[in-house]
């Protein structure tokens, strides 16, 4: 999956989560939290810069404060009593290829 962030902007972009070819509804599988981690940096659903709702999940990338260039965040979903969470989108498997640019107003 490819992603453009662009910092400082409240730019939200929706994905579709599938699974066998079909969209995975990740309320119905108990999913209660979504979190993006790159670099140390977290953006989460409990904060509002990632939401989710059946199969799609949405996330304001520019929230993130990542140098520009490319980056490879990992997308974890967490179930309820799972402080751990399950690799969704990750460097190794399903990749995600985040790609950050500058805020041209600075």
């Amino acid at each position: 999956m490819r992603a453009t962030g662009f910092k400082g902007a409240s730019n939200v972009t929706n994905y579709q989560v599938n699974k066998d070819g079909e969209p995975f509804d990740l309320v119905a599988a108990g999913v209660i939290k979504i979190e993006v981690v790159e670099a140390g940096q977290v953006l989460s659903s409990d904060n509002d810069e990632v939401s989710f709702n059946g199969a799609f999940i949405n996330v304001e990338w520019g929230a993130f404060g990542l140098d520009s260039g490319t980056h490879n965040p990992t997308m974890y979903a967490y179930k309820n009593g799972d402080t751990k969470g399950e690799v969704l989108f990750g460097p190794h498997s399903s990749p995600l290829m985040l790609t950050m640019l500058d805020d041209e107003r600075l």
